[in-house]
């Protein structure tokens, strides 16, 4: 479709366990060093709090698989896609309102879903009214 989405959200039981793992992480680098030397300490806390953040996010990734919150209807989606690629629509469909781009959207949600292009209204959800999973 070449189009830009908005980013997909990780669930919130697994962004509060990579929290604490990582938290775990810091606080055990200074526990391990900071006896001996508290600025080895504190820099060595700060090292595993960057890295294991980097770690976490890159390892999480398949596991993004959930709308941003702002995105929970097809409406939603719809509104952050036209805001993320107004000009590429604008050009593509030679659409001049909102109500051209709507209609260009929704035969997209349409087509990739399968479902028929009536059902696809703005209040729609994807998976409770569409049966995207």
């Amino acid at each position: 479709m070449d189009l830009k989405f908005p980013p997909l959200q990780r669930p919130s039981w697994l962004v509060l366990v990579n929290f604490i793992l990582v938290e775990i992480l810091a606080l055990g680098g200074f526990v391990v060093v900071g006896p001996a030397n508290v600025w080895l300490g504190v820099f060595t806390s700060f090292f595993n709090l960057v890295a294991g953040t980097v770690a976490v996010l890159f390892l999480t990734r398949p596991f993004a698989l959930f709308p941003a919150s702002q995105c929970s209807t097809v409406g939603d989606l719809v509104a952050c896609i036209v805001s993320l690629n107004l000009n590429k629509l604008t050009t593509r469909h030679a659409a001049r309102s909102r109500s051209d781009i709507w209609v260009a959207l929704q035969t997209i949600v349409a087509a990739q879903l399968g479902v028929d292009k009536c059902i696809v209204v703005p209040s729609a959800r994807f998976v409770q009214d569409l049966g995207a999973d």
